[in-house]
């Protein structure tokens, strides 16, 4: 699996990468997709604060490819309603690591 992982994301198998190490770890997954991992946070700044990762390299968003745009839509589209319920919140901020 891990090396499958670090190929897809075009990396090599020493984990040079450190989104690359954060994927190989199961423990702090939320939910996942074909295209994105969704892990909680480790530090709680903000209750159920989260981080949403592509699961392969790409330097911006406008690298995404149009099943990725869409893969992470319905991500949100899923998710944020959850968070909004769970917590009471009134807005939410998100970013992505990639």
């Amino acid at each position: 699996m891990d090396g499958i992982l670090f190929e897809a994301r075009g990396m090599n198998k020493e984990g040079n990468c450190a989104i690359c190490r954060i994927l190989l770890d199961d423990e702090d997954r939320v939910t996942q997709t074909s295209c994105w991992d969704v892990r909680l946070a480790h530090q709680q700044m903000r209750l159920g604060r989260c981080i949403t990762i592509l699961k392969r390299h790409c330097p911006t968003e406008v690298g995404l490819t149009d099943l990725e745009w869409e893969d992470l839509r319905q991500l949100r589209l899923r998710f944020h309603p959850a968070l909004l319920r769970a917590y009471g919140a009134t807005h939410l901020n998100t970013y992505i690591l990639m």
